[in-house]
């Protein structure tokens, strides 16, 4: 019964992004690329699977982290990490750039502020199964479209700030971005953002 229910959530997640009303692209415009005026932009591309990206590396440093998965947090996957630059020295300390909950580690780049992208084995439904089915009164679940991907969206707290989880499909299985952030902070923000809409998908 569990299970009926949670794939019904998700399918109404899912309707509800083909309902939701964006703002059109323009036809014929180019996605924002490096061009030859820029050739000395600090832009780096890159890809994870099938996604390509790109960030700045005058402003953000790129880590591989492992990444717990919602929502339980038990399992981890591979991620690529973008940290605000200026951060990097709180790796290791006791504390990172907001107040975390206290353990005896120090903070690291899975804790710190950034967005992160991993490309998970399964298919989304897979894992809104297991999310729809533990959603409790902390967590926030709702439609999200990135580039015309419909998916959806997990808000839950978790070491003593915010995080974001967006569940995309692509090519049969689930692109994951997760953003960490502060609410009161701007340290790389423009940035960070900068890699979410440089995303480009392999049906593009």
């Amino acid at each position: 019964m569990r299970r009926h229910r949670a794939t019904a959530c998700i399918a109404l997640c899912l309707a509800l992004c083909a309902c939701a009303q964006e703002e059109p692209e323009q036809e014929g415009s180019p996605p924002p690329a490096i061009t030859a005026e820029a050739s000395a932009d600090p832009m780096q591309e890159d890809t994870l699977g099938p996604v390509h990206y790109a960030y700045d590396t005058g402003v953000l440093t790129r880590a591989e982290i492992s990444l717990p998965l919602p929502p339980d947090f038990e399992e981890s996957v591979f991620a690529v990490k973008f940290l605000p630059t200026e951060l990097l020295d709180n790796l290791g300390d006791t504390a990172c750039s907001y107040e975390n909950e206290a353990d005896d580690g120090g903070c690291t780049a899975e804790q710190e502020i950034g967005f992160a992208l991993a490309f998970l084995e399964r298919p989304i439904d897979t894992y809104g199964e297991a999310i729809f089915d533990q959603v409790d009164d902390s967590m926030n679940v709702e439609p999200a479209t990135v580039r015309g991907h419909e998916g959806f969206k997990l808000e839950t707290p978790r070491g003593g700030t915010m995080l974001n989880y967006t569940f995309l499909p692509v090519a049969g299985r689930t692109l994951l971005l997760v953003e960490r952030n502060q609410a009161d902070s701007h340290i790389g923000a423009e940035a960070l953002a900068q890699v979410r809409d440089s995303l480009r998908f392999p049906d593009e």
